[in-house]
């Protein structure tokens, strides 16, 4: 059963998750698997803060703040989410984990929030395959971390989650066919920028086992992107 209470906390990232700087722990030299591991895997590479992160007390989460709390439309925002190939550069397979995890991490609860807020079996559905996928893909990713002694550390570049919380923001309060409308057209914008950024993704990680990781990981996405075009165009439409 979902929680209840998502209201209060649906803008709230664990903090695991968005500090990403607690090292996940390693098993031995190969983390008991065989995988090869980078000498500089492990090095965490020092995080820029970019915003102001407020403690709730009552969950022991964090929340970023934002300056711009409007709700407008964040879609030019999220485009740059994807970014070129430049974008990536300098990032470590540490960075490219944490950005894919966090992602999933987001992504299920922006699918909790479907399956409370909207009352449409096609959005429902969707979210549930979300929920299922993400989960999957997270647990994936920790348990590669493991593996390679990786320590998960946000890049200084990747504002990736600020953007993502924003959108989440403005969605509260909306129900019906708005939220409806709403929540499908992030599901498409953002699972179109997914397919285009992990190959970058791909090109930029150095140890193969995360490489072979994106290559998994991006069939399910574009699965994700045909599922996201068929209902937003049925919700558009009012089928």
């Amino acid at each position: 059963m979902f929680d209840t209470n998502w209201r209060a906390r649906a803008l709230l990232v664990p903090a695991a998750l968005l500090a990403l700087s607690v090292p996940l722990a390693a098993q031995g030299p190969t983390g008991g698997s065989g995988i090869p591991i980078r000498k500089d895997a492990a090095r965490p590479v020092p995080a820029r803060d970019t915003t102001r992160v407020v403690t709730d007390t009552s969950t022991g989460a964090v929340a970023a703040t934002r300056a711009d709390t409007t709700g407008a439309d964040t879609t030019g925002a999220m485009t740059s989410m994807a970014g070129s190939g430049a974008d990536f550069a300098s990032w470590s397979d540490a960075n490219i984990l944490a950005h894919l995890r966090t992602g999933d991490s987001l992504e299920v609860q922006t699918a909790q929030m479907a399956l409370q807020q909207s009352q449409n079996p096609q959005v429902q559905s969707l979210a549930r395959t979300l929920i299922d996928d993400h989960t999957k893909n997270m647990r994936a990713a920790d348990s590669l971390a493991q593996a390679l002694g990786i320590a998960l550390q946000a890049a200084p570049s990747d504002s990736s989650a600020q953007h993502m919380m924003h959108e989440m923001s403005s969605w509260q309060g909306q129900s019906g066919v708005s939220f409806d409308r709403a929540w499908t057209q992030f599901q498409l914008n953002h699972h179109q920028m997914d397919v285009q950024k992990l190959p970058k993704l791909r090109q930029q990680a150095q140890n193969p086992a995360v490489q072979s990781f994106i290559d998994q990981t991006l069939p399910v996405i574009r699965m994700h992107l045909d599922r996201a075009q068929t209902v937003q165009q049925q919700v558009a439409s009012g089928t």
